[in-house]
């Protein structure tokens, strides 16, 4: 009875490793930042080519309608499933560009890094969000859908 009980310890142990190692977790170190000047480049790029590039806004939907950056779409943290993996819709995008209020925004850093766990290769994170944007002077939007990404 021993040497079954040690071989099914064995196996389960084994199980537990492989599924442990299967996960995968990102700290802020593993962020890849990009800069405003690329930022802008990007939505410029994005206006003829649409799926160039998706800019999501991780603040909440309420600060999102009052103002954001152009062709940003609003995106919750609880929104990306690690355990459903890649939606289709945002595998349609060559890259995705994460901003929050400033470097310091939990929900920018956090949304990136539950994209990268997912599997989405081409994320970066715009440090310096709304308030560097907005220091800048350049153009913002209001309103607008807050949820869904587009088709």
């Amino acid at each position: 009875m021993k040497p079954n009980l040690v071989l099914a310890l064995g196996v389960l142990g084994s199980i537990f490793l492989l599924l442990s190692g299967c996960s995968q977790s990102s700290s802020d170190k593993d962020i890849q930042l990009i800069g405003i000047a690329d930022v802008r480049d990007l939505i410029t790029r994005a206006q003829a080519e649409p799926k160039a590039m998706l800019l999501l806004d991780a603040r909440s939907p309420k600060a999102f309608a009052v103002e954001h950056l152009p062709m940003a779409v609003n995106m919750q943290l609880y929104e990306v499933d690690i355990a459903l993996g890649a939606k289709a819709k945002l595998k349609a995008y060559k890259s995705m560009v994460v901003y929050g209020d400033d470097a310091g925004s939990p929900p920018g850093k956090g949304l990136t890094k539950r994209l990268m766990e997912t599997g989405y290769k081409d994320v970066t994170f715009f440090a310096g969000g709304l308030k560097e944007w907005n220091a800048r002077g350049f153009s913002i939007e209001t309103g607008g859908s807050t949820g869904a990404v587009k088709n």
